[in-house]
């Protein structure tokens, strides 16, 4: 075991990831400008991230003789050339997406270059959230049996099963968070849906476009100042510590959520197109 993580953990060639995006929310010091670090994050990054793609905003709020005034601040991103990764940076965040994911240790390498770049162009105060995220969509057509009974675990089925004079739903969908340490939650969503959760008409190309009926399986792993404690310094050795053990859950929670038929069957599998 390296810091949590055992490299010799089996990876699924035919794993069924849309989507993987790292988060780090932050809070400059006063009077920064996060558009002056577009060009310091470039010069650092261009070579794995060449293009531009649309911006991400969000919403700051100044305050002016006539009380508070809500503005729409804009950011900038970066993407690779395959458009399957980008690197999304706003006044409140930097966000790193990938949807063509193969293992954490590349992410979280990823993720410390990109920290280390934003840290050298502009000046943040503080963290005030790290997560990790990761959606796994499972079509129906793409399981043997063209059923989810077998392939995932009774305790995520079981909001699906029928009802006496009603029938079974044609979607469901629960929620369950998990207190995982000091001020880390986790939160798990599973169930059967017809809408894709990761749309094909975002700024990075999706491998397999997921038809419609699919399992989800959505893990949302964080840490988060809470009102009684501190943020972090906005520092890369501590990001990466705090997105090994935000990791740890994911992995648990995806392995407990699917039965061994879907490995075998599916996840096992050499990807294909």
């Amino acid at each position: 075991m390296v810091n949590g993580l055992d490299p010799s953990r089996e990876i699924y060639p035919n794993a069924p990831l849309q989507l993987v995006a790292c988060e780090v929310a932050y809070a400059l010091v006063p009077g920064a400008d996060i558009s002056s670090a577009r060009d310091v994050l470039y010069e650092h990054l261009g070579d794995r991230y060449p293009l531009p793609g649309p911006s991400p905003a969000s919403l700051t709020v100044t305050v002016g003789a006539g009380g508070p005034m809500p503005q729409l601040a804009q950011g900038f991103r970066f993407l690779n050339l395959e458009r399957t990764q980008s690197v999304a940076v706003s006044p409140a965040s930097i966000i790193l997406e990938s949807s063509r994911y193969h293992r954490f240790e590349d992410l979280l390498d990823q993720a410390v270059a990109a920290v280390e770049a934003l840290g050298a162009g502009v000046r943040i105060a503080a963290t005030s959230r790290i997560g990790l995220r990761y959606i796994d969509e499972v079509s129906l057509n793409a399981l043997p049996d063209r059923s989810f009974d077998g392939y995932f675990t009774d305790s995520v089925l079981a909001p699906g099963m029928p009802v006496t004079d009603v029938g079974g739903p044609q979607e469901f969908l629960t929620t369950s968070r998990f207190v995982v340490g000091p001020d880390r939650s986790t939160v798990m969503r599973t169930g059967v849906l017809t809408t894709p959760v990761v749309t094909p008409d975002g700024p990075l190309a999706i491998a397999r476009r997921t038809e419609p009926p699919f399992f989800l399986v959505d893990i949302d792993s964080s840490w988060q100042a809470a009102a009684e404690t501190s943020p972090l310094p906005f520092d890369p050795p501590v990001m990466a510590d705090v997105l090994r053990s935000l990791h740890t859950p994911v992995r648990a929670l995806f392995e407990n959520s699917i039965t061994d038929k879907l490995r075998n069957d599916v996840l096992r599998k050499e990807m294909t197109a």
